[in-house]
This record gives structure tokens, C-alpha cells and sequence, in this order.
């Protein structure tokens, strides 16, 4: 009776483990995206809001900013996303021409470039704003920011935003 319990109580343990690592496998990268993405975002504007003694013309000229910087990423990321796309089929064609693919994916390599330089734009024209108390705090901030990102895998792949001026 004891061993019947327990031949039971293995099964249904394994039959639940199965289950559990079934669903995480069918999970798919993409699907994470737009929850990080807005995580991503909740996270840039917290940083801007609990800067120390941020004034409001200060609060109005960052927002400014951000909009602006998050209008000129959005073009940065369709462009990439386009990129791809192309990639893709040019790659998965049955007589792929690899002068085609290498150029796209030194276009794609531009783009990145350019995406990188407007972020660090961006984040000085944040700082430029703030007194040495509240660089001091950005700085910080920023910084344990991207190490969290790149501890969770963020800039590994496709999701590649988030940190204080960044996005």
C-alpha cells in the first residue's frame, strides 16, 4: 500500500514537472517583448522622477527631451526591424547572394552606430540640465541600470533599451 503511494505520488510529481517546463518551453523570446518594453519604459521615466530637488522647468525640458528621443528610437528600430526582415529573405532563398546579405548587414551596422550615438546625445542633453547633485544621482542610477540589463540578458538580443536615457 505504502509503495503504491509513493510509485503515485512520484508520478504525479513528474507528470507535474513535465507540464511546468512544457509551458516555459513553449513560451516563445518575442512574447516577452512588449512587457519588457514597457518595464523598460516605466523604469526611464522613475529615473527622471526621483531625481533630488528636480524643479519644474527642469521636469518639462527632460520630458521634452524624452518624447523627442523616443520619436527618433522608434525610426531607429523600424528601420532595424525592416532591416530583418530583408535579411531573412535574402538568407532564406534557394541561391542567396551573399554581396546582398553583407551589405544588409552592414546597413543594419549603421543604424546601430547611429542609434548608439543618439542615445549618448541624449543622455547629455539630460545631464547638461541637472546641478552636480542630481549628475551625481543620474550618473549612479544610469549605470546600475545598464548592469542590471546586461545581468538579465537584455542586450543580448533584440530588446536593447531601458536605463535612464536610453530609450
Amino acid at each position: 500500500m505504502k509503495r503504491t503511494k509513493r510509485i503515485s505520488a512520484i508520478l504525479l510529481t513528474g507528470i507535474m514537472m513535465i507540464a511546468t517546463i512544457s509551458s516555459f518551453a513553449q513560451r516563445g523570446r518575442n512574447q516577452d517583448r512588449p512587457m519588457l518594453m514597457k518595464k523598460n519604459m516605466q523604469m526611464h521615466q522613475n529615473c527622471f522622477q526621483n531625481l533630488p530637488d528636480l524643479n519644474e522647468e527642469q521636469e518639462a525640458q527632460i520630458e521634452d527631451i524624452r518624447v523627442s528621443h523616443m520619436k527618433e528610437m522608434q525610426k531607429y528600430y523600424n528601420t532595424l526591424n525592416e532591416k530583418r526582415a530583408k535579411l531573412r529573405t535574402l538568407q532564406t532563398q534557394d541561391s542567396p547572394n551573399m554581396d546582398e546579405i553583407n551589405s544588409v548587414i552592414e546597413e543594419m551596422g549603421k543604424i546601430r552606430t547611429e542609434k548608439h550615438k543618439a542615445r549618448a546625445k541624449h543622455y547629455q542633453e539630460v545631464r547638461s540640465l541637472l546641478n552636480d547633485e542630481q549628475k551625481i544621482y543620474f550618473d549612479k542610477h544610469h549605470m546600475k541600470m545598464n548592469k542590471g540589463l546586461h545581468n538579465k540578458g537584455m542586450h543580448k538580443g533584440k530588446g536593447r533599451h531601458g536605463g535612464c536615457g536610453k530609450m
